[in-house]
């Protein structure tokens, strides 16, 4: 986290760090499989296109199947995490 950020802000990221780390250790389609690349990218997956938003916008599922279909950013990006390690 940033040094000068709002607590709003604050709150915001503890809430969806908390999110992120739920769906990797208590994610029930998970429980089988172990702590390795392929459960942190599903995690990543599941938390980007199945959290709930901090602000929904009215064409929000519209916006979210055209990241998924172009490719969301945020799995793009666990992706190269897992390649690069």
């Amino acid at each position: 986290m940033e040094e000068n950020v709002t607590p709003i802000q604050s709150k915001n990221n503890i809430r969806l760090r908390k999110d992120m780390e739920r769906r990797y250790y208590d994610a029930t389609d998970m429980q089988k499989v172990g702590k390795n690349a392929y459960r942190f990218v599903n995690a990543v997956s599941g938390f980007a296109t199945h959290s709930e938003p901090l602000r929904r916008t009215a064409n929000y599922n519209e916006n979210l199947f055209v990241r998924t279909v172009d490719g969301n950013p945020l799995i793009d990006k666990a992706y190269q995490l897992v390649k690069a390690a």
